[in-house]
């Protein structure tokens, strides 16, 4: 039980490593409650079921630009990756540009 209270508030760097660990193969983070609570991120948006994975991968990129920008040699080849990932899905360009908005507003 003391565990579990320890793990609710780590550090940065400590979510940095786990963000490592949690990338698919293919580029993209996979949706989940225990993601956005690592992250500090209130409940999702209302995005469609099966586009959650792209809207969670934005969020892992904004988050990482935004609060780990000092690190940046660590994790810039994983937000490539990501990116790419993102162009592979093939979103249309109004639709990616609601996701990032949505993005920008939960961070």
């Amino acid at each position: 039980e003391e565990k579990k209270e320890e793990k609710k508030e780590i550090g940065e760097g400590e979510i940095l490593d786990e963000l490592v660990r949690r990338q698919e193969f293919e580029g993209y983070w996979k949706w989940s409650e225990d993601l956005m609570r690592i992250l500090r991120i209130g409940g999702r948006r209302g995005e469609e079921e099966e586009k959650k994975d792209v809207w969670m991968t934005m969020m892992v990129i904004e988050w990482l630009e935004r609060r780990c920008g000092e690190r940046k040699e660590e994790w810039e080849m994983l937000v490539e990756k990501a990116r790419k990932w993102i162009r592979s899905v093939g979103l249309e360009e109004e639709e990616l540009k609601r996701y990032e908005s949505s993005v920008g507003k939960c961070l």
